[in-house]
Order: structure tokens, then sequence, then C-alpha cells
């Protein structure tokens, strides 16, 4: 079991995500109390596949009286999405995918960052999963809202940051 603790953690989190229907919302449209700002940031992938990919540019469908141009907190996800959409065509299920990949990776990294404090397997399975099965970070891990994707990357970087204490290295300290 030690030898396939990684295995094991995927399957796991594969197995907790269907459970908790994550994986049943991935070609819905938005929805939920924000579906405004999932709209605007669904908006802005689209905008970037069908208009031009100018990350600094990011464009809303509904514009008023201007231009579409909007302020954006974190781009790379929509711009990411926007790769995708024109690689595979346009479907929310892109966006989701991305964002669960990213939320997937963060808990991945969570999972490492325990292994720097808890040196019973089981413990570290237990944190992950009690953390993994809030409601909010659950129904939020594959939608349009940047949280989730930012949650992941912090988690990334966290990993490193204490890889990087633990044993020093100019590709932790880089990332």
């Amino acid at each position: 079991m030690e030898k396939y603790k990684n295995v094991v953690f995927l399957v796991l989190l594969l197995l907790i995500s269907g459970a908790t229907h994550v994986f049943t919302i991935m070609k819905q449209r938005p929805q939920s109390v924000h579906m405004w700002a999932m709209c605007d940031r669904g908006s802005i992938a689209r905008n970037y596949a069908q208009e031009e990919m100018n990350l600094f540019l990011p464009r809303v469908h509904e514009t008023k009286e201007g231009d579409g141009i909007t302020g954006l907190e974190f781009p790379i996800m929509n711009y990411g999405a926007a790769v995708l959409y024109k690689i595979f065509g346009f479907s929310e299920f892109w966006y989701r995918l991305l964002m669960f990949i990213v939320y997937a990776c963060g808990l991945y990294a969570s999972y490492l960052i325990t292994g720097f404090f808890l040196n019973n397997i089981s413990y570290r399975y237990l944190s992950i999963f009690l953390f993994s099965i809030t409601p909010i970070l659950t129904y939020y891990a594959a939608n349009f809202i940047p949280d989730t994707a930012s949650f992941g990357f912090m988690m990334i970087a966290w990993y490193f940051f204490f890889s990087y204490f633990k044993q020093p290295s100019f590709l932790d300290l880089f990332f």
C-alpha cells in the first residue's frame, strides 16, 4: 500500500469527486447564486477564443456602452479555457475540466504537504478527505469561479515552499 500511495490518493480523489457529484455538473450551464459571475467568466473565455487571444484585453459579451473590455482578477484560467475551446470546440465542459484539474492538483499538493507533518498515511488520507468534502469546495471544484483555481495554485506554491525548506533546491525556489 505504501508503494502505491499516490495512485491510491488519485483513485480516492476520483471516487470522492464522483460521490459528491462533481462530475455530474461538468456539462451543465452556469448556475447558482453566482450565475452572473460564472457567465462573465465563461463569456471572457469564449471571447478570447472567438475574437483575439490577447491576454490583456478580456472582454464580456454584454457591452452596454463600451467595447466589452473588463477587469479580471486571474485571466490565466479563462485563457486556458479559450485555448481548449479553440482545440476542441466550445463547451462549458472544457472550462470546468480545467478548473477541476487545477483543483485536483491543489488537493494532491495538500496531500504532499501533509507528508511533511504526518508520518501515518491514514491520517494524511483522512485530513485531505475531511478537507475535500466541504460543500462549498466540492461545488465550486469544477465551476467558473476562480477561487478553486486560486486555492489549487496556492497549495501547489505552499508545497514548493515547504519542499524548499526541507531540502533547498533552485527548482523548488523558482516554483
